[in-house]
């Protein structure tokens, strides 16, 4: 039996044609999605590396402290407590004026989506001069940040590990900042040696004095 070609989509033909439209709009739609995950997990995994160099960077920041400071404004050479961490120091990497000191602090800022860890760098310009600032996060979603200070105190106690430092005459061996997320992410401590590149400049001219 002919069929009409003017009579139009039968009741089956229709059925097929729209679980057709179901299966492709389920495919489309699933693919889609994987893209938009592999988007979001790339977004992280670059603010995560990011947040990684900015924790290198503080580190460089601590070690380039110099030994001796004068500081203009009368503000702590080196203060700190569990939460938060500040220092003047002399940046090396161009970011900063490496003629005048620049200030550094750490601390928790909250935010519209939650906690983070962040280094405030307040100085000078590294071409033009004038005043300069920039603003780093270490750690996003942060649930807490602890930093510990090892070293001595007074000069007959023993070097032990202390929640809190305000000294001007002499900085911790030591300072570990440990991290958390809200996320369960884990995050690497960070440990580094106030002063180290002095340190060992004094210690490289002292080895060639011949001894007495």
């Amino acid at each position: 039996m002919k069929r009409n070609p003017l009579a139009g989509l039968s009741q089956l033909e229709l059925l097929i044609s729209l679980a057709i439209m179901v299966l492709i709009a389920g495919f489309l739609g699933g693919s889609f999605n994987l893209v938009r995950l592999a988007t979001e997990s790339g977004s992280r995994g670059d603010l995560r590396a990011q947040e990684a160099l900015n924790r290198e960077k503080l580190r460089q920041w601590a070690e380039d402290i110099p030994l001796v400071a004068n500081v203009p404004d009368g503000s702590p050479y080196f203060d700190g407590d569990a939460q938060t961490l500040s220092f003047v120091t002399i940046v090396s990497d161009n970011s900063f004026w490496s003629g005048e000191l620049t200030r550094i602090r750490l601390s928790e800022v909250t935010e519209l989506n939650g906690r983070s860890v962040q280094v405030n760098a307040s100085g000078r310009h590294p071409t033009k001069q004038d005043a300069h600032s920039t603003v780093n996060s270490l750690v996003r979603n942060a649930l807490s940040v602890e930093i510990s200070y090892f070293g001595k105190l007074r000069a007959d106690d023993e070097a032990v590990w202390h929640s809190q430092w305000s000294d001007d005459r002499n900085l911790p061996k030591l300072v570990k900042i440990e991290f958390s997320r809200t996320d369960g992410g884990e995050v690497a401590p960070l440990t580094f040696q106030p002063a180290r590149n002095d340190l060992h400049k004094y210690m490289s001219l002292s080895s060639l004095v011949p001894p007495a």
